[in-house]
Formats: structure tokens, C-alpha cells, sequence
């Protein structure tokens, strides 16, 4: 058999025009997707990064959520050791005038009052929530830390927010470590 160039042309036109049709078909997938590979096998390497940098998008989403929670309850935290103070000051002043012997009993039994309701604002403070989560029951936030008659009712837990890879954050304060020392 003769080899003609007609034979040559259309043998090589066949072949490239398969592959020129499949190029141009993997080109428009493209474009219409928007998206550089359509299936793991078209570029394994670039789909393994795709794949890695979607998990760090999570794990960052995780982190973002949990260290939201952390800056919410030590916020409150703060606000509520600060209130703390300011009535500790004011107790102390209270006992420093019923120290002084020229107050009559009239006088102290005012400052007695006055200090059992300093005694049920402290107690207030003490089962502080936040969205029904007490802020000093360690990690039973479900349980009221402070009692009517004034004992402790949590636990000594601590919380911690994620903050990445092996990385983690305490945030919370237990009431054991701050009304029992």
C-alpha cells in the first residue's frame, strides 16, 4: 500500500483533532466552573494543597469561634472581679467606721444591714451567667456556684479556648480559686 500525503494529513488531522477537541472541551469545563481542576486525578498536587488549605479555613473558622467564647466570658469575668473590688472597698470602709468606738448602736446595726446586703451582692456576683452559663462553676456551668446559704457548689475546672495546632488558652476563673483560695 502507497502512503499518500492525503493519507498522511488526514491520519495526523484525526489524531490531533481528538486531542485538539478534548483540550478545547477541558477549557470550556473550565471556564464555565470556574474552577482550575474538576477532579482530583486532572492535577493531584494542586487538588492535595486545595484539599490542606481548606482544612486550615476550618481549623482557622474553629479557632475564630472558640477564642470569641474565651473573650466573652473573661470579659465578663473582668467586669464582674472589678465590681468585686469596688465592693470589697466599700465593706472595708464600713468595717473601718463600725471599728471606731464612737459610733452608737443605732449606727452599727445600719452598718450590720448594710453589710448582709453587700454579703447577698457578693453572693449575686458570685453566680454571674452568660446565656445561662455561670461564669465561676469551673467546668459545670450548668450549676449555680454560690448557694442561699453560701457554699460552693462547682467544681475546680478549668476552660480552655483552641488556638490552633496543639495551642490552647485557659479563660475561665473557678469559683474554688477564687472564693476558697
Amino acid at each position: 500500500m502507497r502512503v499518500t500525503s492525503s493519507m498522511y494529513y488526514e491520519n495526523l488531522y484525526s489524531t490531533n483533532n481528538s486531542k485538539l477537541s478534548q483540550n478545547l472541551y477541558d477549557v470550556n469545563k473550565q471556564i464555565a466552573s470556574g474552577l482550575k481542576i474538576q477532579y482530583a486525578k486532572d492535577d493531584v498536587r494542586t487538588f492535595a494543597e486545595t484539599m490542606r488549605l481548606d482544612n486550615e479555613l476550618s481549623t482557622l473558622g474553629q479557632v475564630k469561634k472558640s477564642t470569641e467564647s474565651g473573650y466573652k466570658v473573661s470579659n465578663q469575668t473582668d467586669v464582674v472581679l472589678n465590681e468585686f473590688s469596688t465592693t470589697m472597698n466599700k465593706m472595708r470602709t464600713l468595717l473601718v467606721q463600725a471599728a471606731n468606738d464612737a459610733q452608737s448602736d443605732s449606727s452599727l446595726d445600719a452598718i450590720a444591714k448594710e453589710l448582709r446586703v453587700i454579703e447577698d451582692h457578693f453572693k449575686n456576683l458570685s453566680n454571674t451567667s452568660i446565656n445561662g452559663q455561670f461564669l465561676f462553676s469551673g467546668t459545670a456551668v450548668d450549676i449555680k456556684p454560690i448557694s442561699a446559704d453560701g457554699t460552693y457548689n462547682g467544681n475546680d475546672g478549668t476552660m480552655k479556648s483552641f488556638l490552633g495546632s496543639n495551642a490552647q488558652q485557659q479563660y475561665n476563673i473557678s469559683g474554688a480559686d477564687l472564693f476558697l483560695g
